[in-house]
């Protein structure tokens, strides 16, 4: 894909859209701010966030964009494919942005519905929270694990809480 024809926030804000269940791919990136970006397929997720992520940085004046552009296209040079989203490669792209952003997580939708992953079980418990009035956090307290995984019932309003959630 050539980003020269894209507003590339425009591009990862797309993304943040899309609805995981058809997008299965995904990953949480923060800044200031953060945000899920969900894709058909692994090497599509990781070709936009290869070429979106440094552009979106320099838009703003970013120092250190040359080095940053330099680093991840060094990281998509020996990369096989289909990418395969490991804890090592989100590692090595971490160090590629610096201190831009910070790639947190990256998985399938799947894994955030039942992932034993400490994002995922965090980020499920948070999501219950949010779903309980304060007047109801000591009943909360005594129901089951807030960071089980998703029932069936939750998937509707937890896709809600993923386009909003890091802003």
């Amino acid at each position: 894909m050539d980003f020269n024809e894209f507003d590339f926030p425009e591009v990862l804000e797309d993304a943040r859209w899309r609805d995981p269940r058809k997008f299965s791919h995904g990953y949480f990136v923060s800044d200031v701010v953060g945000i899920f970006g969900w894709y058909r397929t692994t090497d599509e997720l990781f070709d936009t966030f290869v070429d979106a992520q440094p552009a979106a940085y320099a838009s703003r004046s970013e120092p250190g964009i040359d080095r940053m552009t330099e680093a991840l296209e060094g990281i998509r040079s020996h990369v096989k494919r289909p990418v395969n989203l490991t804890e090592k490669l989100r590692r090595e792209i971490n160090d590629a942005l610096g201190d831009n952003a910070d790639l947190e997580w990256w998985g399938t939708f799947d894994d955030l519905l039942k992932g034993s992953g400490e994002f995922e079980i965090d980020l499920r418990g948070w999501f219950r929270e949010s779903q309980v009035d304060s007047d109801d956090v000591d009943e909360m307290e005594s129901d089951a694990d807030p960071s089980r995984p998703i029932e069936p019932f939750e998937v509707e309003e937890f896709i809600e809480y993923l386009k909003d959630y890091g802003h």
